[in-house]
């Protein structure tokens, strides 16, 4: 009995030495890493520290609530991850496989972009068109009150990004004027209720003939203003649309060569355009899918400027007005 107990013993003593020496060799295991794991577990901290995302970034950047910004973005939510970057990608024009570390530092440029999917639109029934336009409109692309909201926050971001200067803005006829108005609106008020011991911003009109149709044709003819007359100024062309860039890329470097102090643009719609030339304006708006918009002053052939909202036309509406100019 003695010698069975004693056996048993025995046995309990050498399975808590086995345990102990498991845990030693486990504890050995996790504080001295083999060359290829230190490795790996270096390249993964880096990797951490490379793909930070602020939750306010998100936020802003990407429109997503704060519950799904707060999330753990890569390795627990990789659609999520692919969103953002892919989103990001679309909306500042950058090829998806940049270093995400240079994207991310790109939120910090003072353009701030509202994107709108491909697949965006409302229902033109949910809205007031007129009769006679009804027929022509496929969809509600941005709603009128949106565009104002929007319009706001650009003028707040012009303000502090000529801090101090006086900016003399020059509204690209007639597209423009609709988003001109309402940005000089929105300065004024801002500009109302601060102390200013410099004149805010002073402003002309151009007009700048680009299209024919529906398509840009690159070749810019200007009128309207004596050119001359900006040298020495802080120059913001405000106009409706960037599509295929053509024309703010010849535009811009013409009027640099009447020597004003600085030329920026600010731009109410930039289109994901295949065609684009790849220029990009200071202040904008909305990033839209390669639809033919109208409203809000953007026309067709001279057609639909006083539409309030920014729509899309369709088909019909195209081959009706095609001979309108």
């Amino acid at each position: 009995m003695s010698g069975h107990s004693g056996s048993s013993s025995d046995s309990d003593q050498d399975e808590v030495a086995l345990s102990d020496a498991t845990n030693d060799y486990v504890e050995q295991e996790e504080t001295a890493p083999s060359d290829s794991e230190a490795e790996d577990t270096t390249r993964s901290r880096r990797r951490r520290q490379r793909i930070h995302f602020d939750v306010e970034q998100l936020q802003t950047v990407y429109h997503l609530p704060l519950k799904t910004a707060m999330m753990p973005v890569f390795g627990r939510q990789p659609a999520l991850a692919h969103k953002v970057h892919t989103n990001f990608a679309s909306v500042t024009g950058t090829q998806v496989n940049r270093p995400l570390s240079s994207t991310m530092a790109a939120t910090h440029d003072p353009k701030r972009v509202i994107y709108l999917e491909d697949d965006a639109a409302y229902d033109k029934t949910q809205f007031l068109i007129p009769h006679h336009y009804l027929d022509s409109v496929e969809s509600v692309l941005i709603p009128k009150g949106l565009i104002e909201d929007r319009v706001e926050k650009l003028a707040q971001d012009i303000r502090y990004a000529y801090e101090g200067k006086t900016v003399h803005l020059l509204c690209v006829l007639k597209g423009g004027s609709a988003f001109f108005h309402a940005l000089v609106e929105k300065l004024r008020l801002f500009h109302k209720y601060n102390k200013c011991d410099y004149v805010p911003f002073t402003f002309d009109f151009i007009r700048v003939k680009s299209y024919e149709g529906t398509k840009s044709t690159g070749n810019v003819q200007v009128s309207g203003a004596d050119l001359a007359k900006f040298k020495g100024k802080n120059l913001l062309l405000v106009e409706d649309i960037v599509d295929t860039g053509k024309t703010m890329a010849k535009l811009v470097p013409m009027l640099k060569e009447y020597e004003p102090e600085s030329v920026r643009v600010a731009s109410l719609l930039e289109k994901r355009n295949p065609e684009s030339c790849g220029f990009q304006a200071d202040f904008v708006g909305f990033n839209i899918p390669d639809k033919f918009v109208i409203g809000y002053c953007l026309d067709y052939n001279e057609i639909f400027r006083d539409l309030d909202h920014i729509c899309i036309i369709n088909e019909a509406g195209i081959a009706k007005y095609a001979s309108s100019s």
